[in-house]
């Protein structure tokens, strides 16, 4: 018999089988889109239940298989690497807690700081300790509040995320421009200082929805349906990180796929 380092480094009696259905069902996910994949598709692996197939049970409920996205995810993210882009300038796609409640938001590669409530997540893994000054227990409430009803809140809070992440989406590509001058006028400080700012900014407006949507679960409201935005197309390559750095007893699989355009319309 081989080496195995699940079967040599986990806790006796821990079912490190059932993570092979995760490695399997995110290979499947990919395989057919492999050299043609966007952030996006690594995004909605990242967010994946087995839907559409007879492992599924419930998004954050099945006991008989642990899915890519579950109840426990504490953050996801995918890392967007351009060879011909200054290092600096590469961005890591961000999201606190489950992603299929949640949003990617832009954090760049030398970003100086990030704001206050994503520095903040100290408490007791109960609700006993959630504190609305951390972002990553606002998305945490904000998730186990779209549990409660899931069939109607996530589409609800999915369209808000998307209008968003669209946005920043465009945010992004609007820049590459004039970081490039900046970065080519030698001029690192001023671009870093605009990195900063837009990080800063894209930050807090998804932890302000966060709280909001929250508030509003939290005293009978539901979110309002967010208005269609389209978004444009771009070839890049990226690197999926975190649910597709499937750490499966202890054996860490990263997937580098270069990929093509999608429309976010």
């Amino acid at each position: 018999m081989g080496f195995s380092f699940a079967e040599l480094y986990s806790s006796r009696g821990y079912p490190y089988g059932s993570s092979q259905t995760r490695v399997e069902r995110g290979l499947d996910l990919l395989g057919n889109e492999l050299g043609a994949l966007t952030r996006e598709d690594l995004m909605d692996v990242l967010s994946d239940h087995y839907e559409g197939t007879p492992m599924y049970r419930s998004p954050h409920g099945n006991d008989l298989y642990r899915t890519i996205c579950s109840g426990r995810t504490v953050s996801a993210m995918v890392a967007q690497l351009e060879p011909d882009l200054p290092s600096g300038m590469q961005v890591m796609w961000y999201c606190m807690s489950s992603p299929c409640v949640g949003v990617f938001m832009p954090v760049y590669a030398n970003v100086s700081t990030v704001p206050e409530p994503y520095l903040k997540g100290e408490g007791p893994e109960s609700l006993s300790g959630y504190d609305e000054e951390s972002a990553w227990w606002v998305f945490k409430m904000l998730q186990l509040s779209v549990d409660e009803d899931y069939g109607v809140r996530q589409p609800l809070v999915r369209e808000r995320w998307d209008e968003i992440y669209i946005d920043a989406s465009s945010e992004v590509e609007e820049m590459e421009g004039v970081l490039l001058g900046l970065y080519g006028d030698g001029d690192e400080a001023e671009a870093r200082r605009l990195m900063d700012a837009l990080v800063e900014e894209r930050l807090m407006e998804g932890y302000g929805l966060a709280v909001e949507t929250v508030n509003g679960f939290r005293g009978g409201e539901e979110p309002e349906q967010a208005e269609a935005v389209e978004n444009g197309e771009k070839t890049l390559v990226y690197l999926g990180v975190a649910g597709l750095m499937l750490l499966i007893g202890g054996v860490l699989v990263v997937y580098i796929v270069k990929v093509g355009a999608r429309n976010l319309s």
